[in-house]
């Protein structure tokens, strides 16, 4: 193959640099294979697909590991659930590294991971869908369980009572909202329940020897990332809205395996130089969504 251009390589050294790093790290993974989807406002969606189909068929990507590097504030739960099938197909083992934020889908990819990567300013958040609200006349992307909440349809949080239980408050919603919304939003909250269930006992819980408690443990896990745990045992770390913190620490107390690599890691330094590299790619368009591996680059408006 002939190397390119002086100048051809300058007007794209951030993405050789990118190659560079990617390929440092799948020789850290002795062979396996990086996936990077990079998006600051920009959601998981259907046109990411052929990016994730072309970057593991097309070049004809598969071994012992897949290691998908992780930025978004969240997405679409069926664009997550084809991610893992075409990943779950080609790979022995799927490791998600959040060196950022994976909000909502984003959490959701990371129970269908054999082992979650984590490091200093690694955030996660709650899986209840968003879905599109009008409000005064404007939509909006509103939380499953916030807007159920406010009709009246689920129990409210004894804190925020007052506010998700305020019956003008529901007579408006259900003023602006169209007949059978409300269960179409229910039927989407109860889907993504299940995807999580179904990813935790295959993945995080699959390695416990009874059938009962694995299917306890995934339940319970689900339950407190939608937000439907049951006031009576809520604790410490409790989340109440789609945009709260969730952090490593608390996920590794509820069972998931995450690994909290130390800044000194070599493989969690050659992660973040790689992330920092997107940060500085996005500064220009904090909109566009970046999909890219060694061999592909995507790239697409929010």
């Amino acid at each position: 193959m002939r190397e390119p251009s002086p100048h051809y390589r300058a007007e794209r050294s951030d993405r050789y640099q990118r190659k560079e790093l990617i390929a440092a790290l799948e020789k850290e993974l002795d062979g396996g294979s990086v996936l990077v989807y990079f998006s600051l406002q920009g959601y998981i969606s259907r046109p990411d697909v052929g990016c994730f189909v072309e970057a593991l068929e097309w070049f004809n990507r598969k071994g012992r590991d897949l290691l998908i590097i992780l930025e978004t504030p969240g997405g679409d739960p069926q664009v997550v659930r084809l991610w893992v099938e075409l990943s779950r197909k080609r790979f022995e083992r799927l490791i998600v590294a959040v060196p950022g934020r994976a909000k909502s889908a984003g959490t959701l990819l990371c129970l269908a991971a054999d082992e979650v990567w984590a490091g200093p300013g690694s955030e996660f958040g709650p899986i209840d869908p968003q879905l599109p609200v009008m409000m005064m006349g404007t939509r909006m992307p509103v939380s499953a369980v916030q807007f159920l909440q406010e009709l009246g349809m689920l129990e409210p949080h004894p804190e925020l009572t007052s506010i998700q239980a305020d019956p003008e408050l529901a007579s408006i919603r259900l003023q602006q909202v169209p007949p059978g919304f409300a269960s179409q939003v229910m039927q989407a909250l109860r889907a993504t329940h299940d995807l999580a269930i179904e990813f935790l006992y295959q993945h995080h819980f699959g390695g416990l020897s009874s059938g009962v408690e694995r299917a306890r443990k995934s339940l319970e896990l689900a339950n407190f990332l939608t937000m439907l745990e049951r006031s009576s045992t809520r604790g410490q770390g409790q989340l109440y809205l789609h945009s709260d913190y969730l952090s490593p620490a608390v996920l590794r107390r509820r069972g998931m395996k995450v690994k909290v690599h130390p800044f000194t890691d070599r493989i969690w330094r050659l992660i973040y130089q790689l992330y920092a590299q997107y940060e500085v790619a996005a500064r220009d368009t904090p909109g566009c969504v970046i999909f890219e591996s060694y061999d592909v680059l995507c790239t697409r408006p929010s």
